[in-house]
């Protein structure tokens, strides 16, 4: 699988880092691994309701949270299970 161009773009970054502990120990390689995970261009996060429910399962019942969003009506709401 090809690594996503913007993704790819970043990755000399982290050129010579070998432990996410020596990495953020060294203040140079900290502030290129800051400089790594910041992505200005992308979209920020929707506003959503969460709902704690739990529904019926074999064993049981199983929690589950349930994110909604307010910007769309109820039925054109896309989901994932």
């Amino acid at each position: 699988m090809a690594v996503h161009p913007s993704i790819a773009a970043k990755l000399p970054m982290l050129d010579g880092t070998t432990t996410w502990t020596d990495a953020l120990a060294d203040a140079d390689v900290r502030q290129r691994i800051e400089d790594f995970i910041f992505w200005p261009e992308a979209e920020s996060l929707p506003t959503v309701d969460i709902e704690q429910a739990r529904v019926p399962g074999p064993h049981g019942p199983i929690p589950v949270r349930i994110y909604r969003s307010s910007a769309q009506p109820d039925h054109l709401r896309p989901a994932l299970v």
